[in-house]
């Protein structure tokens, strides 16, 4: 089985076509926010070329030993979608508390057979914590929708599972987030004489080599060549 692989990329030099440094400066004044310096002169002269990636979108299909599509699928990875963030000068830490909130979606299509869907939609930061946090917009939100055509393959027509669902089947009453979860099982299956399994490295080896070929894609990208990359799956899988 082979993949082929093509990607499309928005780089900081396209940003600033979409959003101008001036019309940033307009935004922030309305505020009354005080202006850094490096939007008097730095801005203009700038090479924003040799900034990294703001948003890629990727499509890649998978072949038979025929040559026949048997399964499609596309990657949308974006630095610039909504935020909270209403401050021009960033937060000594960019990561916790300045403006990011998780907007996330994964669409898994198995025919006519299975749609099962996750979807963890935030609308505000840490700080701002309250009880329930489990809807669409909280904190936790973490939603697994399924729609089964329960007729050919049984089940019931339509299951939903809630990061409240998940944290009740593993007994967990601490209130955090999945994200920190993972990082925690992480270290101790690191750590661990006998770990657990269900994080193996090994078995991210194929979404690993589908990165590797957006980067490679990225850097022909920057040099001006626009190229669809194949690669052998079956060793990977």
């Amino acid at each position: 089985m082979k993949a082929k692989i093509s990607s499309e990329f928005q780089l900081e030099s396209d940003d600033i076509q979409i959003i101008r440094p001036d019309e940033v400066v307009k935004l922030f004044q309305k505020l009354g926010q005080p202006i850094p310096k490096f939007y008097d002169n730095e801005a203009s002269s700038t090479d924003y070329n040799l900034f990294g990636e703001k948003a890629v979108v990727s499509q890649f299909s998978f072949y038979n030993e025929n040559g026949k599509t048997i399964t499609t699928g596309n990657l949308y990875i974006s630095q610039i979608g909504f935020s909270r963030r209403a401050w021009i000068i960033p937060h000594d830490d960019h990561y916790k508390n300045n403006g990011r909130v998780r907007h996330e979606t994964v669409d898994i299509e198995i025919g006519p057979l299975m749609d099962i869907q996750v979807h963890s939609y935030q609308s505000k930061e840490i700080k701002d914590r309250t009880v329930d946090e489990s809807e669409v917009g909280g904190l936790d939100n973490f939603d697994i929708c399924i729609f089964r055509n329960f007729e050919l393959i049984g089940g019931v027509p339509f299951e939903k599972i809630t990061s409240e669902t998940l944290m009740r089947h593993n007994g967990d009453e601490v209130i955090r987030g999945l994200n920190e979860d993972s990082r925690e099982d992480f270290i101790y299956n690191f750590f661990s004489s006998s770990p657990s399994t269900k994080g193996e490295l090994e078995g991210h080896r194929l979404a690993i080599e589908i990165l590797y070929n957006i980067c490679v894609q990225e850097i022909l990208y920057k040099n001006g060549e626009s190229e669809t990359l194949t690669f052998s799956v079956d060793k990977l899988i």
